[in-house]
C-alpha cells in the first residue's frame, strides 16, 4: 500500500483537484492522509465531500508543512510514502510507474520530472530544464536540490530505520534537507517524464527571501558537520563532499544576491555576491552577479545625483 501525505493550509481553491488526481491513479492500493494545519477556510468540507474511506483527516496547529508531513509519516500504514502539496497535481500513471522501479531493493526513493504551472493550470516556461540524476546522488544533492517534493515516493522503512523526518527549523529548505539525509542511506531513481505538476505563485516577500536563505545556509552547515563526524566516508570522499559544500554555499549566496537585486536591496546584494566569490572564485556567474550589482549601484547613485 502507498500512503499519500497531503499537508493542507487554506487550500480550498485547489484541494479537490489535487485529491482527485490521487484517486485517478492507476494504482488504487492507497490511503490518503490530509493534515489540516490551522485551516480557516472550507478545505475540510471539500475533502469530506469525496466520501472515500481511503481518505483520513488529521488536524494540527504547526502553520508550516514540515510538522504536518511528519504527522502523516507517523500515521502512515503504507510500505511506501508519497508526498503531495495541496495545490499540486499528479498524472494518472505516476505512482504505478514509480512503484515499478522499487523492484530494485537498493532503490529507496523515486522522483519524477516536474511540469510547472500557474494558478490557472497554464504551463510556466523556463529556458532550461534541470538535470536529473540517479544512483548515489549524495554529492550532487549536496550542491543543489533537483528533487520536487510532490514528485517523491520513498520506502517508509528507510524513514523509520534512520529516524529521518522533515525538520521545521529548516523551513523553506526542509525537503532538500530530507533528501540529503536519505541520500546517505539509499540509491535514488527517477522517471524522466513530467508526471508531477507543481504550482507556482508569483512573488516572494523580502522576509521570505531572507528566511529561505538562512535555512539553506543551515542545511549546508548540517552537511559539513555530517561529513566531518561520519566514520563511513574515506578521507578522499570527505574532501570531495566538503568541496561540494563550499560550492553549494557559493551558489546559495549567488541566488540570494540575485533575489536581493530583484527586491531592490542593492548593497545587500553586493555583499552576498562577494561572499559567493569568496567560496568559489572560478565561476563566471559569480563575477557577473557582482558586476551587475556594482552597475546598479552606480546607476542608482547617478540617478540620485540628477534629482
Amino acid at each position: 500500500m502507498i500512503t499519500v501525505v497531503i499537508p493542507v493550509h487554506n487550500a480550498e481553491r485547489f484541494i479537490q483537484e489535487t485529491i482527485q488526481s490521487v484517486l485517478d491513479q492507476q494504482r488504487q492500493d492507497i490511503e490518503i492522509i490530509c493534515i489540516l494545519d490551522n485551516c480557516t477556510d472550507n478545505s475540510e468540507n471539500l475533502i469530506r465531500q469525496f466520501g472515500d474511506k481511503r481518505i483520513q483527516i488529521e488536524t494540527c496547529s504547526f502553520s508550516e508543512p514540515s510538522g504536518t508531513r511528519n504527522i502523516g509519516i507517523k500515521k502512515s500504514a503504507g510500505e511506501f510514502i508519497a508526498f503531495l502539496d495541496a495545490d499540486d497535481i499528479w498524472e494518472p500513471s505516476k505512482l504505478n510507474r514509480q512503484l515499478a522501479l522499487f523492484s530494485n531493493p537498493e532503490i529507496g526513493l523515486v522522483y519524477t520530472r516536474t511540469k510547472r504551472i500557474d494558478i490557472h493550470n497554464n504551463p510556466v516556461i523556463y529556458k532550461s530544464t534541470p538535470r536529473l540524476l540517479r544512483g548515489n546522488v549524495l554529492e550532487a544533492i549536496i550542491y543543489d536540490n533537483f528533487i520536487t517534493c510532490s514528485s517523491v515516493v520513498v520506502r517508509s522503512r528507510l524513514l523509520k530505520e534512520h529516524h529521518i523526518m522533515f525538520r521545521s527549523e529548516r523551513k523553506g529548505a526542509e525537503d532538500w534537507d530530507m533528501w540529503i539525509q536519505l541520500a546517505q542511506h539509499t540509491q535514488i531513481d527517477f522517471i524522466d517524464d513530467q508526471l508531477t505538476q507543481y504550482r507556482e505563485y508569483d512573488g516572494n516577500t523580502s522576509s521570505k527571501i531572507d528566511g529561505m536563505h538562512r535555512s539553506r545556509v543551515k542545511v549546508i552547515e548540517d552537511c559539513i558537520r555530517m561529513i566531518l563526524n561520519s566514520e563511513k566516508y574515506s578521507r578522499s570522499e570527505q574532501e570531495r563532499y566538503l568541496k561540494q559544500c563550499r560550492k553549494a554555499r557559493s551558489l546559495c549566496q549567488l541566488r540570494y544576491g540575485h533575489q536581493l537585486l530583484a527586491a531592490g536591496r542593492i548593497q545587500e546584494a553586493k555583499s552576498a555576491m562577494q561572499l559567493s566569490l569568496k567560496n568559489n572564485m572560478y565561476t563566471i556567474q559569480n563575477w557577473w552577479g557582482l558586476v551587475k550589482a556594482y552597475i546598479l549601484t552606480w546607476t542608482s547613485h547617478n540617478q540620485t545625483g540628477m534629482i
